[in-house]
């Protein structure tokens, strides 16, 4: 029987951008994407993940969560121990934004989020094109994966509600899973791009740093995509992990 592996996503993509790293996955492992565009509340997030579980019957699991989908999923590894199997994260952060009482400077300053909340209805294309662009790095750039990235998966404002949007960075600013995540025992594999914009690479750092079994790889010249744009190179890692059982 093949693994079974749960996809995260990330804010303001669709399954699309996943294509090149499941190709080369579904050989050994059967896969769903989750993204957001039906999320309605932030507790949505994890919830949606769990009664897909349970619909399915699905004993344990593996999640690959990347991005806003690498905390929902160490919130479900933390609340559902007994399912989460083993756990991917690209690009993750145990919280996205700054926290200056605490000197947690490895995220976003949270006015530029609301910024970002307050012009989404007046200008989404805008709003989207430039969280786009920080995706990638400038190398990443030259060698066509923005502009790759744009054709394939195409503009969003037709997938994604304003809604949906608005509470992804609603989740984004109050989830913080800091004071939790130390309780997480199950095994974790880190991946994260060393040019990061998004997730900086000192919140790969902090995650492996406080979680109890994780092992953290540094993609060089790399961004918030490198399931994008490495693929072959994360499958490799990928399957270290879940095949050979490497940590």
């Amino acid at each position: 029987m093949k693994n079974y592996i749960l996809i995260l996503s990330g804010w303001a993509v669709n399954k699309v951008v996943w294509q090149p790293l499941c190709e080369l996955m579904n050989i050994d492992y059967e896969i769903d994407v989750f993204d957001w565009n039906d999320i309605n509340s932030t507790e949505e997030y994890a919830q949606k993940v769990i009664s897909h579980i349970e619909a399915k019957k699905i004993g344990r699991v593996t999640l690959l969560g990347w991005s806003l989908g690498s905390l929902t999923a160490m919130e479900i590894a933390e609340a559902y121990p007994s399912r989460v199997e083993r756990m991917v994260l690209f690009n993750g952060t145990a919280r996205f934004v700054c926290d200056n009482k605490t000197n947690y400077k490895f995220g976003w300053d949270k006015r530029n989020i609301d910024k970002m909340l307050f012009v989404l209805t007046k200008q989404l294309e805008n709003t989207l094109n430039s969280f786009y662009k920080k995706l990638f790095t400038y190398s990443e750039k030259s060698k066509g994966y923005y502009n790759n990235f744009l054709e394939t998966a195409g503009t969003l404002t037709n997938t994604y509600s304003v809604k949906s949007l608005s509470v992804g960075l609603e989740y984004l600013i109050s989830k913080d899973m800091r004071t939790t995540m130390e309780r997480i025992n199950t095994p974790v594999c880190l991946i994260h791009g060393e040019g990061d914009r998004i997730c900086p690479l000192e919140a790969g750092i902090y995650l492996d740093r406080h979680l109890n079994k994780s092992r953290l790889t540094v993609l060089a010249a790399t961004g918030h995509m490198p399931f994008y744009t490495q693929p072959e190179k994360c499958v490799q890692i990928i399957n270290d992990f879940l095949l050979k059982g490497l940590l």
